[in-house]
């Protein structure tokens, strides 16, 4: 793996050399990866403030980083590489998803093709940088729709 952002952190006496996204991702996963880890990475956060810096929206710098990355006709040019950026255009292709609907993979992938051709990565990207969420291929805007520990009978995919 080649990471995009890498950690270079001695945890539990290893090396680990990963994204902070796949890190977090495999904590939550795995119970038991989490209890183990948790003291550590706490200690980590104190020393360094943060695993990751949490982004907040500035409309003025999204709108120049749209004029970036974003021609005329309203298609990414390209995905940014640099994560500030790449969440200004991951926000600008929230939008285009309806609050507190619920979408199909399908759906989301015919949605986010109109503006780039590379939908599994810019889907990904929604869902890791936690924009959107997911739930046996539906997904939704993350915020819009309320936890309410359980699925209504009538979401799709249940009875499969």
């Amino acid at each position: 793996m080649t990471p995009s952002a890498p950690v270079h952190r001695f945890i539990a006496g290893a090396q680990l050399r990963c994204r902070v996204s796949d890190l977090w991702r495999s904590m939550r996963d795995v119970p038991e990866l989490e209890a183990a880890m948790r003291p550590r990475i706490d200690e980590i956060i104190r020393a360094e403030g943060s695993f990751r810096v949490p982004l907040v929206a500035d409309p003025d710098s999204d709108a120049r980083v749209r004029e970036n990355f974003v021609d005329p006709d309203d298609r990414l040019v390209s995905i940014p590489a640099q994560r500030k950026k790449r969440m200004a255009i991951l926000r600008w292709l929230a939008e285009d998803f309806q609050p507190g609907r619920r979408y199909p993979e399908a759906e989301v992938n015919r949605i986010i093709s109109r503006r780039h051709p590379d939908f599994a990565t810019l889907r990904r990207y929604l869902v890791d940088e936690e924009l959107m969420q997911r739930q046996r291929s539906i997904y939704w805007r993350a915020g819009t729709v309320p936890n309410t520990g359980h699925d209504p009978s009538e979401f799709p995919g249940l009875n499969s």
